[in-house]
């Protein structure tokens, strides 16, 4: 939440107020995150219509006055790194705020996160083998101390190219302007392209990080182990098809790759008299599938290709 508050604050624009789930709304917590820009809401509104008539009236309240807002069309965190189905919620209160007024133009901007290492890995390891997601609670903000000591890499956040409602709404909804348009059925139609589109727009601003690289290469294998100089082969492989897709890749050269998947992500180095082995635990093979499901959709295309022609 606070990570892109922070980076266009330092880029001299102004934070933007922040969609955060009622979760975060804790003692102590709560009132510091709702002056950092958030407002708390929940996750569904179903079957509530005051909730929801409020809530509607109070985003387009903020878009009439100029405000930029942040959401999170994922409606939350991914737990295996792939990106999950969009929500429309958010974009259709949206596109009714636009259709009520449109005297001020709306850019809907794409924002990619790219994490060497994530700080809730073992939260989520534990969630996919079954156990139920914990409730936060105010003791968490001290527990997150304990984290400080291990390596985290580098974050890097990048932005994709923005969709101008107006343009996309005289495309996709051309009556929007000369009627009640999001009364119609098609009007949910358009908030699922919509969503859609944006989510590919997230994933064309994909920063193809170490940790990205080495797990893609490793995770391939039947044992989730590579010989060093095959290993540095194949990143370089890979940043050259991330390349040619026009994907933002890490500028370290394929040692200095390995050398932080060592130090980050927990990567083991086995040196042997033929040359040294570079291999994943079973538990570290597990937290590297996350990091490679950020970017499998970049090989995905030319992975298909290469194994037609094989």
């Amino acid at each position: 939440y606070l990570l892109l508050s922070y980076v266009l604050y330092h880029n001299g624009l102004t934070p933007p107020h922040i969609a955060a789930g009622r979760n975060l709304n804790l003692p102590l917590i709560g009132p510091l995150l709702r002056r950092a820009g958030a407002f708390f809401m929940r996750r569904s509104f179903q079957g509530d219509v005051l909730y929801k008539a409020v809530f509607d009236e109070y985003l387009h309240l903020m878009f009439v006055r100029g405000y930029s807002v942040e959401y999170f069309i994922e409606g939350g965190r991914s737990r295996t790194g792939r990106m999950l189905t969009p929500r429309t919620g958010l974009l259709s209160m949206t596109l009714r705020s636009f259709e009520r007024d449109a005297s001020r133009p709306l850019a809907l901007m794409p924002v990619y996160f790219s994490y060497q290492r994530i700080i809730e890995a073992p939260t989520y390891v534990s969630e996919l083998a079954g156990k139920t997601k914990k409730q936060e609670t105010i003791f968490d903000v001290f527990k997150v101390f304990s984290a400080f000591k291990n390596p985290f890499g580098k974050v890097a956040v990048s932005f994709g190219e923005a969709v101008l409602l107006k343009d996309f709404l005289d495309a996709e909804l051309p009556q929007w302007s000369t009627g009640p348009a999001t009364e119609t059925r098609s009007f949910s139609e358009v908030c699922v392209r919509l969503a859609r589109q944006l989510t590919s727009r997230i994933n064309a601003a994909v920063v193809l990080n170490p940790v990205n690289l080495v797990a893609t290469a490793l995770l391939c294998t039947p044992r989730q182990t590579m010989e060093d100089s095959r290993l540095r082969n194949q990143i370089q492989a890979l940043r050259q098809i991330a390349t040619v897709t026009n994907t933002i890749v890490t500028a370290l050269p394929p040692a200095a790759v390995i050398a932080e998947a060592e130090r980050v992500a927990g990567v083991e180095r086995l040196q042997k008299p033929f040359g040294d082995i570079l291999f994943a635990s079973p538990a570290t093979t597990v937290l590297l599938s996350y990091y490679r499901n950020n970017t499998v959709h970049i090989f995905a295309l030319p992975s298909l290709i290469a194994r037609m022609l094989r």
